[in-house]
């Protein structure tokens, strides 16, 4: 059960996920941080502190760690600069797809870490569907037998027979967050009788995966099944939302998902500011120093006491429509 921000029903368990806000000017003072932007980052840790104290939100903490954040990262430049000037080019000769298996070797549904594109042949690692991934083998097919036409012609045919076989990726509504790419014979394998294409599909958003293609359909969802770039209906007194196609009027959508780490259920301070800090991390990388887009508010959800005890760890940051609602993805391309 979500209870709205600040809410603490007298007498009751607590929901099984937990939505708190943190002051927006602590999470761009962390983000601002987090890109080195010292003057920046002092500036909005003061607004921050100054609107914490007269709201009572939650952020001081990421307020400081923006501040620390940014004297950190200007050390680390000065280091790595120092680092790179005595590196050795030699030691980045070997491909980074040694050891890798081709995608030809996996099974339509597998999906995959450690993507290299090498032009006909693709490279990639099996991973757990219910893990971080990059993306997924969407479906296996066999040209038709004749003489090599040429890596041209092989492609075309195959981008075909991929397109018809991958279709059902338009029904999860997030079509265009998946890039198809085509491992295919050359023509040594093809005189050797080798006809098979495998279609990847690999995930091209601001995350990874958590879930299997099959699972990304709209519809209810239990908010730890969330993904980033599901876009959300509204959300209710449930630990169940709606998720609908991002062209259509949404409350919120999930920008990153992550789990904390440790045994030991956090206090509400603690939880607040290792997610704050997670969200906050992640939003630069998807939006860059200047912050969140205009309009939106950052929130989480994230697990209470009960569910961390049944090992349940996992972190979903939103950004929530400040008035009205929205009706487009603000993930970038």
């Amino acid at each position: 059960m979500i209870e709205p921000p600040g809410a603490k029903p007298y007498g009751a368990e607590p929901p099984a996920a937990v939505r708190r806000r943190t002051n927006r000017f602590a999470i761009v003072a962390l983000i601002t941080g987090l890109a080195g932007m010292l003057l920046f980052a002092v500036g909005f840790a003061i607004a921050a502190f100054v609107q914490i104290n007269r709201r009572g939100e939650k952020g001081r903490g990421l307020a400081a760690a923006g501040i620390a954040a940014s004297v950190a990262w200007v050390a680390a430049i000065t280091v790595a600069v120092v680092a790179g000037m005595a590196e050795n080019p030699a030691d980045k000769a070997l491909a980074s797809d040694f050891g890798q298996p081709r995608a030809s070797t996996l099974k339509a549904g597998t999906c995959f870490i450690g993507f290299e594109d090498k032009g006909a042949g693709i490279f990639m690692r099996a991973a757990p569907c219910k893990g971080p991934h990059e993306g997924e083998i969407g479906a296996r097919a066999t040209l038709r037998e004749r003489p090599y036409p040429g890596d041209r012609e092989v492609l075309a045919e195959a981008e075909k027979l991929c397109r018809d076989r991958t279709a059902f990726l338009e029904k999860t509504g997030r079509a265009d967050d998946f890039r198809l790419y085509i491992d295919r014979p050359d023509k040594g394998t093809w005189g050797h009788g080798d006809r098979a294409v495998t279609c990847v599909l690999r995930y091209i958003g601001s995350s990874y995966l958590v879930l299997p293609i099959k699972d990304l359909l709209t519809g209810p969802r239990d908010y730890t099944d969330l993904v980033p770039g599901d876009c959300v209906k509204a959300w209710d007194e449930s630990d169940v939302v709606t998720v609908v196609g991002c062209t259509k009027p949404h409350k919120m959508q999930v920008f990153a998902v992550f789990e904390l780490d440790g045994d030991t259920f956090p206090s509400i301070g603690e939880m607040d500011d290792r997610a704050g800090r997670g969200c906050a991390d992640r939003a630069l990388r998807i939006w860059g120093p200047h912050g969140f887009p205009r309009n939106v508010e950052p929130s989480y959800v994230g697990p209470n006491s009960v569910a961390w005890e049944q090992d349940e760890r996992q972190i979903v940051c939103m950004v929530e429509a400040v008035k009205g609602s929205l009706k487009r993805s603000l993930l970038p391309k």
